[in-house]
């Protein structure tokens, strides 16, 4: 009897063996707890990689639509600040918009020269305005003997663009050298299309 209950005292309940078996990690396979470690780890980075990227674009659009200077060609800008006659802002965005600085003729500043302006109004929102922004400076320069061609952000000049009801971009309104309009027209889809349009502009007499 006495060598029976030390025996027993030795052997472990069946279940209680049974549920030790249970956590001890089989030969060779990883430890679950590592396991865990590693998958949260994994988590935690593509977490840390999507807020980064959200990031980025939200510093993107803001960008965008912030209307802070853009990274353009220095030729590009030269050659529409030489196309208004004067010194312009650029704003960035869909389009870029080369911002005249200057005052439109009126009849209480007249154009001493006798030019025509062609304001166009524009937005850096503007798709079809993105879309004329690879010839319309390009296009305008060929005329600088009969007209002025001044960009102006209907944001930035929302006095103008009221005063000449202008209701979507790109409008283009045509004015004496007095700040009169004249004509005024809406997208062109080419270059052609557009010099056609300035090339009725009349000359400035005498």
């Amino acid at each position: 009897m006495k060598g029976e209950g030390m025996a027993n005292r030795n052997v472990r309940p069946a279940g209680k063996q049974r549920r030790s078996q249970q956590r001890r990690p089989a030969a060779g396979s990883p430890d679950p707890a590592r396991r865990g470690g590693v998958w949260w780890r994994s988590r935690r980075v593509a977490a840390l990689a999507t807020v980064a990227l959200v990031l980025v674009a939200l510093g993107g659009f803001f960008l965008l639509r912030g209307g802070g200077s853009a990274a353009v060609a220095p030729a590009l800008a030269a050659e529409a600040q030489a196309n208004s006659g004067g010194p312009v802002r650029v704003l960035n965005g869909v389009h870029t918009v080369f911002h005249s600085e200057l005052p439109l003729p009126s009849a209480a500043a007249p154009r001493s020269d006798g030019r025509y302006t062609v304001v166009w109004f524009s937005g850096t929102w503007c798709e079809f305005c993105a879309q004329m922004q690879s010839y319309a400076n390009d296009s305008a320069a060929k005329f600088r003997d009969r007209l002025v061609f001044m960009e102006k952000s209907v944001d930035d000049d929302a006095s103008d663009a009221s005063r000449f009801h202008v209701r979507g971009t790109p409008t283009f309104v045509v004015l004496d050298a007095h700040g009169n309009e004249v004509s005024r027209f809406g997208f062109q889809t080419t270059a052609a299309a557009f010099e056609a349009l300035l090339a009725q502009v009349p000359k400035p007499q005498g």
